[in-house]
């Protein structure tokens, strides 16, 4: 699902920026982004693999539409490292989230320009339950373990972020965002940082 997800992503971009050969084209700009992320919950920081993915269409007027997703994991508070000795499997919570928002772009100057966004998300989340903990033994000594299960939601939010981002060039940047994702569940914020890559400027705008 995931390798499916960038290629389309790839593919849309190709072909949009095609398109910007015209004289006239429907969007201004249109980008993809691959990035990590550095996100907080009610339980805990992300401690895991942190990873985030978007594709962003600007229309005329500096409208913004875009399509993101996020994935994390995190080790629950009750159960950290420092309860375990030499080996431990703890039990985690996985988020996936994905994300439709529109927002305005702001540009600064050539190079630099920020973003306001939000909207609806659906969340993926998938929580331990039904902990214990046990003691094992191996050569080399006595370590924590635990046995669990996992227990899987559904759940739809709402997000917020806003971004700012710098453009090495017409078609490359980078970008450092902030956002705010609320659900019933496991509510989360955080920062990320991405690399940029499709169509970022007008072709107008001199390099």
């Amino acid at each position: 699902m995931k390798t499916v997800f960038l290629f389309s992503v790839l593919f849309l971009i190709i072909q949009v920026a095609s398109a910007q050969e015209s004289s006239k084209p429907f969007f201004t700009r249109v980008y993809g982004t691959i990035g990590v992320d550095l996100v907080t919950s009610e339980n805990s920081l992300a401690n895991g693999e942190s990873r985030s993915r978007s594709l962003v269409f600007e229309y005329k007027g500096k409208l913004l539409f875009s399509f993101r997703k996020h994935s994390f994991d995190f080790n629950d508070d009750t159960f950290s490292p420092a309860n375990t000795t030499i080996h431990y499997e703890l039990p985690q919570h996985f988020v996936e989230e994905m994300n439709l928002s529109v927002g305005k772009f702001f540009q600064a100057n050539r190079a630099f320009s920020f973003s306001l966004s939000t909207g609806p998300t659906m969340v993926e989340y998938r929580k331990p339950y039904n902990v214990k903990q046990y003691i094992g033994n191996n050569v080399f000594g006595s370590y924590d373990s635990y046995t669990f299960d996992m227990k899987s939601y559904s759940l739809w939010g709402w997000d917020v972020r806003g971004d700012i981002l710098f453009t090495f060039s017409r078609f490359v940047g980078v970008s450092l965002g902030g956002f705010y994702s609320y659900n019933k569940e496991v509510p989360y914020g955080g920062m990320d940082v991405n690399l940029m890559f499709g169509v970022l400027r007008s072709r107008k705008e001199k390099e």
